[in-house]
């Protein structure tokens, strides 16, 4: 097994990371926290869950959210919570879900993407009940944004959560979907979406990059580089920049057309894992066997 950094974010000022070894061995994720660049991690919390897919707060950051995969108790995956003074909590149980994969809001109504019942679930009472979708004609749901009023979607739908590959539209908060894009192309594969200038961004496979706009429009870049393959490849510098993290370094842009690189790639880091931002800057963790933290300065 291999232990890594697979989700990280920024959260009342330092960044939080989920390390979790691949492939699963029953010693579950663990998320530990940095309060300054360089500085000792803190031990936070061994999760019941063995994977973690991504992490996010709220609209009011009073509030950090875990999502885990593969349960060590169960087949029901859940949610883990974290206040500001560190009190740590789950969710009930999303029952008979494999994985849960992503999270988003629409108001005070949370969505969790996953692999289960509905694909998508909601709640209102922050996790406390769980109501599930109508399945949506997908194997996994992988990442879930809100965009105004409407949830965008990215899912696999083969026989292995592999191709086709699909981005779906709800515009009535999960219960009907209207599919943006199929595609039966091997190495296209969904990554994590991210809230950019009225857009949902996500990359496609290695060399393209698609965005949704308010109206459902999807529209298909080409990228000059070679978008590095895992859960979390793309972040908003900022509020201005979007920066996505490539085989090659960092890159950034302010219309997805294009691109500049901001950063090489040094020695060690062709085993990125994840990237985000903490305050400002572009972070990723890279590394197999030991987790290293990455920064853009």
């Amino acid at each position: 097994a291999n232990f890594s950094a697979w989700a990280m974010q920024e959260f009342n000022g330092s960044l939080f990371v989920g390390i979790c070894p691949a492939p699963m061995n029953g010693t579950g994720g663990i998320i530990c926290r940095l309060d300054i660049p360089g500085g000792i991690p803190t031990f936070e919390i061994n999760l019941d869950q063995e994977g973690i897919s991504c992490m996010a707060t709220n609209s009011t950051g009073t509030m950090l959210y875990v999502v885990g995969v593969d349960s060590r108790t169960d087949s029901n995956a859940r949610v883990y919570k974290r206040t500001l003074d560190g009190m740590w909590s789950e969710t009930s149980e999303l029952i008979n879900w494999w994985h849960a994969y992503g999270i988003t809001w629409i108001g005070s109504r949370m969505f969790v993407s996953g692999q289960g019942p509905g694909s998508v679930a909601w709640s209102d009472d922050d996790g406390e009940t769980w109501t599930y979708s109508a399945w949506v004609g997908v194997n996994r749901a992988y990442s879930i944004q809100s965009l105004g009023t409407d949830l965008i979607l990215t899912a696999a739908d083969g026989p292995s959560a592999g191709y086709p590959y699909k981005i779906l539209r709800s515009t009535d908060g999960g219960t009907n979907w209207t599919t943006l894009l199929t595609s039966n192309t091997p190495d296209w594969y969904l990554n994590k979406q991210v809230l950019w200038n009225n857009l949902v961004v996500c990359g496609i496979g290695y060399t393209k990059i698609a965005s949704v706009d308010t109206s459902g429009t999807l529209t298909i870049y080409d990228l000059p580089f070679t978008l590095r393959q895992t859960y979390n490849n793309l972040n908003v510098m900022t509020g201005e920049y979007l920066v996505a993290a490539a085989s090659d370094g960092v890159w950034r842009t302010l219309d997805l057309v294009t691109w500049q690189k901001v950063w090489t790639t040094s020695p060690g880091a062709s085993t990125f894992k994840c990237f985000t931002m903490w305050n400002g800057k572009p972070i990723l963790s890279t590394g197999y066997d030991t987790a290293e933290i990455r920064g853009v300065i």
